[in-house]
């Protein structure tokens, strides 16, 4: 989906993380996650065109989002944010500081900044990663 609308990537993942069915992963079967998240995608407005469809069910197939997710994982572990975390089960990094909360994130940037437009913020999720 990134590569098709990038701006619907953050998007899609608030989405997903909002799902009942990601909160425990470990009782649904593969088929059910990827079905659920289509549902979300189509749900949410996130697919645009006939083809859209067709086209994620193939980069979905062909596992073509692997190498750019492996690589944030990578980076991810490799600079040691894993610890840095906490017991935060998502969080910001701000200028190195692992932010937990949104009150917190509204003292280091300002008010104004939080959901500005134009602004993004980046936060590692805390999710396990099949293996391939």
């Amino acid at each position: 989906m990134s590569s098709d609308n990038p701006s619907a990537f953050f998007t899609f993942l608030e989405r997903l993380s909002e799902s009942s069915i990601l909160t425990s992963p470990q009782q649904y079967t593969a088929e059910a996650i990827y079905n659920a998240a289509i549902q979300i995608a189509l749900d949410s407005n996130l697919l645009h065109g006939s083809q859209a469809i067709s086209q994620l069910q193939l980069k979905l197939a062909l596992h073509s989002a692997t190498p750019k997710l492996e690589a944030y994982y990578n980076y991810y572990r490799d600079q040691g944010l894993e610890s840095r975390a906490g017991p935060c089960e998502s969080w910001v990094d701000w200028y190195g500081e692992a932010v937990c909360d949104v009150e917190r994130l509204k003292e280091l940037a300002g008010h104004e900044a939080i959901g500005s437009e134009g602004v993004k913020l980046y936060a590692y999720l805390s999710l396990p990663l099949p293996v391939c």
